[in-house]
């Protein structure tokens, strides 16, 4: 998994300025898992957006807000949908 943070979002959804760590899971992680592995990791509160790119000839990166176990299981099935 790619966790970025600083830096900013532009309008398109690209990063701009973002410093980036790679951390990989024996398992899947459930959504407080990986809440609770951000948070140790950066030291504080933090909220989660998973990124993905739904273009077809050219990039177009979609956000969508992680707030709850629910919304991490649709995230990571319209990831596997959109591969």
């Amino acid at each position: 998994m790619r966790l970025f943070h600083g830096g900013k979002v532009k309008g398109d959804g690209e990063f701009q300025s973002m410093h980036e760590h790679v951390h990989f899971f024996s398992t899947p992680p459930s959504f407080h898992f990986l809440l609770s592995h951000c948070q140790d990791k950066f030291g504080c509160a933090i909220s989660l957006r998973g990124r993905f790119d739904c273009g077809k000839e050219r990039r177009h990166y979609v956000l969508m807000g992680l707030s709850c176990e629910s919304d991490w299981k649709n995230y990571v099935e319209v990831v596997k949908s959109s591969s």
